[in-house]
């Protein structure tokens, strides 16, 4: 499968992180900045602590819950899978930072694609 968009330097709004990683949201969800980052880790983590509907990611695209982050994580991996991916493929992917109205484009390239 092979997915391809162009994106001009000037339709990626800049993205920064202005909250310190001492920051109290941070301290409440036990966020400390690893060795090596695992996101699936404090994904889960989450969830178990049973933090399902707060907030997990926000950005230009609106905000995820923990349960639509990991929806969506599983959806995206299933998909991975129904494309007989396997381990060491390369896959490239585009978040939601880089597009101010969200994955909708993203996600007509990869409809077409498939």
């Amino acid at each position: 499968m092979t997915i391809q968009a162009k994106v001009h330097a000037t339709d990626v709004p800049t993205v920064g992180d202005s909250v310190p990683r001492d920051a109290q949201g941070a301290r409440e969800i036990g966020f400390e900045l690893p060795d090596i980052y695992n996101a699936s880790a404090i994904l889960f983590d989450n969830l178990a602590r049973g933090r399902a509907d707060h907030v997990a990611v926000t950005g230009p695209a609106g905000t995820r819950t923990y349960a639509e982050l990991c929806a969506e994580a599983c959806r995206f991996g299933n998909a991975l899978l129904g494309a007989e991916l396997t381990s060491g493929d390369r896959v490239l992917l585009f978040l939601d930072c880089w597009f101010p109205r969200g994955t909708e484009p993203v996600r007509r390239i990869i409809s077409i694609e498939n």
